[in-house]
């Protein structure tokens, strides 16, 4: 069987599950990842012109927050859409969870997931359940052949 080139693979247990072996799962062009927000910290000192830039006083390099990612899945043909949403929920909602994306193969992110939304529908492919799944993730990737090198 033929599997799209876009997957998402968790690592659970030292275990490599791919969502679309595993599961069935589509992954759906159009996700988001986004880079992770810069923290800044600014003081207004009183009777100065502007603020003053304390971004980088406390570690001499800019810090960053989380960052998010969103996906959308689908499956299709459906049997029990309320028995593979209590799966999916069981094994994504909530948890934290080491992860790879095989658009970015060469690095781990690591993060908690969250279904956000499920619709259903049937179409002339059959019956169809998607999904959307946001990923609050740490700010930095891991290297997968040297994980003490993080990259942005």
């Amino acid at each position: 069987m033929s599997y799209p080139k876009n997957r998402l693979i968790v690592i659970d247990n030292e275990n490599d599950i791919d969502l679309t072996t595993e599961f069935g799962l589509i992954l759906l062009d159009g996700y988001t990842i986004n880079p992770p927000p810069l923290k800044t910290y600014y003081v207004d000192v009183p009777g100065s012109d502007g603020k003053l830039d304390l971004t980088e006083a406390l570690r001499g390099r800019a810090l960053y927050d989380n960052r998010t990612m969103e996906f959308t899945f689908c499956v299709i043909n459906v049997e029990n859409v309320e028995a593979k949403k209590s799966e999916l929920n069981e094994f994504l909602h909530g948890k934290r969870y080491d992860f790879k994306i095989t658009m970015d193969p060469n690095y781990i992110y690591h993060g908690r997931f969250t279904i956000t939304e499920y619709d259903y529908g049937v179409y002339d492919v059959g019956k169809v359940l998607s999904f959307k799944l946001s990923i609050d993730a740490d700010p930095y990737k891991k290297s997968i052949d040297d994980p003490s090198k993080l990259s942005l």
